[in-house]
């Protein structure tokens, strides 16, 4: 099932969904385009999509800007063994 995008949703992810790290920054210009991205988050869960985020190295920002990618999400395993970690004491 295709999501219904908003018309500002719909220019997001007409950047991202190449699968290319793009700065979306200096490509839209919009007012809280975290909320839309958590929107579009949630849109695209159900159907097996997620955007990823890591720090822009296309350009020189003064801030921490994110750099944004849709991709396929990867399955959670069910079926791996239970390894506990070496920090991990069982009690007797």
């Amino acid at each position: 099932m295709k999501p219904k995008w908003s018309p500002q949703e719909e220019a997001i992810v007409s950047l991202l969904r190449s699968g290319e790290w793009v700065c979306i920054y200096n490509e839209i210009k919009m007012k809280d385009d975290r909320a839309r991205l958590s929107a579009i988050r949630r849109k695209l869960a159900p159907i097996g999509y997620e955007v990823q985020s890591k720090p822009c190295t296309i350009h020189n920002h003064t801030s921490r800007i994110l750099m944004r990618r849709i991709t396929k999400a990867k399955p959670i395993p069910t079926n791996f063994p239970y390894v506990p970690s070496p920090q991990y004491k069982e009690h007797d």
